[in-house]
């Protein structure tokens, strides 16, 4: 499995920027408050699979595994 280490607000937004392509801003600055509600270095697994508009999508993913750090 591959791990990504993030360390930040504006790394932990820059890696994330493109799942919310779709969104606004916001949905972007809350998703990363949510995040950094966690406990320093939290590992969260990334799904490949999404269901959008009615179908299963499968993207490639950089990592399967983040770890979050508040700095």
């Amino acid at each position: 499995m591959k791990t990504i280490e993030l360390h930040g607000r504006e790394e932990i937004k820059v890696f994330f920027k493109d799942e919310f392509k779709r969104s606004n801003r916001s949905d972007l600055d809350q998703y990363v408050d949510d995040l950094l509600q966690y406990p320093d270095g939290t590992e969260f697994g990334l799904p490949s699979e999404y269901y959008i508009d009615g179908v299963w999508e499968t993207r490639p993913r950089k990592a399967e595994v983040i770890i979050i750090y508040h700095t």
